[in-house]
This record gives structure tokens, C-alpha cells and sequence, in this order.
């Protein structure tokens, strides 16, 4: 039923064109619109491809190596690190399993811990991720003294807004000497 609900179709379809059109070949047709989908991507129109936007890394993704490639040139023992971040790039940047729980966190789980020390760790707050998505402000992370603010980077997006990841170290606050730890 349905291949002669199509064949019904395409005739249709080459009978109306034909009308219009009464020396046209169908096959001359269906070159130019077989040419038509090929070469479009490459022109300059806004609907086709743009070899920065389309097939390069995103702005959102290289100003997070930046980031993460000044922790590992300042840091060697960067694997040992504890690592808050929210967008997902973050752990490829590092060569790091995204699922690894005893590692890999999101920001609003940095551990507040004012009593017990808290592991060495790294805190890369994004203005995407971090701001929209998991609502972490960037002014609440540079007022707390439990954070150490390192760099801010930047980098401009094609269409001319600026991407921006800043970097945070957790800092253990000073401790009691003799008290126990609850």
C-alpha cells in the first residue's frame, strides 16, 4: 500500500513539474537539487557552516584549558587534587573520569567544613554552568575566606560576548591546637 502511495506521489510530483516545465528532465532536477545540498554548507550564507563555531572547540571549552592547563603547570601532583566544577568539559581538560566520585564534584558541593580539614582542592567556577545552572555566584565564592581566589581567565566568543572561568583554592582555616575534631 505504501510503496504505491509513493509511487503515486513522485509521478505527481514529475507531472507538475513537467507542467511547468515541459523540457526538464527529472534527473536534471534531481542534480541540481543533489548539487544544491552539497555545495550550501560551504557558501557564505548564515544557515551554513562555519569551520570555528561548527568544528573547533567551543569559547566555553577553551577558556576551561586555560584554566586547568595553569593547574597542571603550577601543580605536578594535580591528579591528587580534589576538583569542583560544573561543566562537563572540565574533566576531559583534566584526563580525569568525570564519574569519579572521590575526585570529580560539583560546585555547590565544596565541603564548608569549618571543624575538620578539608582535602586540597581546586574550585573552577564557569559563568555558564556554574551561574545558570547550578546558581553558585561568582561574588559569594570571592567573599568566602575558606577560598583562595587564584586567576580569572578569559576569552572572547566569535559573535563578541566573553566567556569567564575563575579559579579558587580551598584553604583550610586555622585550627585549634589540642581541640578534638567532632
Amino acid at each position: 500500500m505504501y510503496s504505491h502511495y509513493a509511487t503515486y506521489l513522485r509521478s505527481e510530483l514529475f507531472f507538475r513539474v513537467n507542467q511547468h516545465f515541459p523540457t526538464t528532465n527529472p534527473n536534471i532536477i534531481a542534480g541540481i537539487i543533489l548539487v544544491t545540498v552539497i555545495v550550501f554548507p560551504f557558501t557564505r550564507f548564515e544557515g551554513a557552516w562555519n569551520y570555528r563555531s561548527n568544528f573547533c572547540l567551543g569559547t566555553e571549552a577553551i577558556v576551561m584549558n586555560k584554566a586547568v592547563d595553569y593547574v597542571k603547570s603550577n601543580h605536578t601532583d594535580y591528579k591528587s587534587y580534589r576538583y569542583y566544577f560544573d561543566s562537563n568539559y572540565g574533566a576531559i581538560a583534566l584526563d580525569m573520569d568525570y564519574f569519579d566520585t572521590t575526585q570529580m564534584f560539583r560546585t555547590w558541593q565544596v565541603p564548608w567544613d569549618t571543624i575538620n580539614p578539608v582535602p586540597k582542592g581546586f574550585v573552577i567556577w564557569d559563568d555558564w554552568y556554574s551561574a545558570f545552572e547550578y546558581k553558585m555566584t561568582l561574588d559569594g565564592l570571592k567573599g568566602d575566606i575558606r577560598l583562595k581566589f587564584i586567576r580569572e581567565f578569559k576569552e572572547n566568543e566569535p559573535w563578541g560576548a566573553t566567556r569567564v572561568v575563575d579559579l579558587f583554592e580551598i584553604m583550610n582555616p586555622p585550627f585549634e591546637k589540642g581541640r578534638v575534631n567532632e
